[in-house]
């Protein structure tokens, strides 16, 4: 079943990822942004940042689909759990785009991975009880 996890997990995250890439895209037409020369540790950066979102949205997506009220649960457990995720991208994100390398956020990146890893293995190792109960 952790097969089943990693599958949802998968789509979510092309999902995710194609929202983010045309998102991406219209911000730079909109605001005349030249972001090209950075695209690549923007990438890391989007990357991290979607891999968690979509670890933790599928667990608890998951927790919560046998649930009354499923749809005001979620999004009371989902974003108190990703705000470090979000804080994490933006300060790294905020970093690049203000001109410093992207070695000089590797401390958010770790972050963002340790985050990824953890919730990646919490997830794979308790998704067959999840969708048990």
């Amino acid at each position: 079943r952790s097969i089943l996890y990693l599958g949802k997990m998968i789509s979510n995250v092309i999902f995710l990822s194609i929202i983010m890439a045309i998102s991406l895209m219209i911000l730079v037409v909109f605001f005349n942004l030249d972001i090209f020369h950075i695209l690549p540790s923007l990438a890391v950066i989007l990357g991290l940042t979607v891999l968690g979102f979509v670890a933790v949205g599928t667990l608890y997506a998951a927790m919560a689909a046998n649930m009354k009220l499923r749809e005001i649960l979620l999004p009371i457990l989902f974003f108190p759990i990703c705000i470090p995720v979000i804080i994490a991208a933006l300060n790294a994100m905020e970093m690049v785009m203000g001109g410093q390398e992207l070695r000089q956020a590797v401390g958010w990146l770790r972050f963002l991975a340790a985050y990824d890893v953890i919730f990646l293995v919490v997830g794979i190792l308790t998704f067959e009880f999840v969708i048990s109960e």
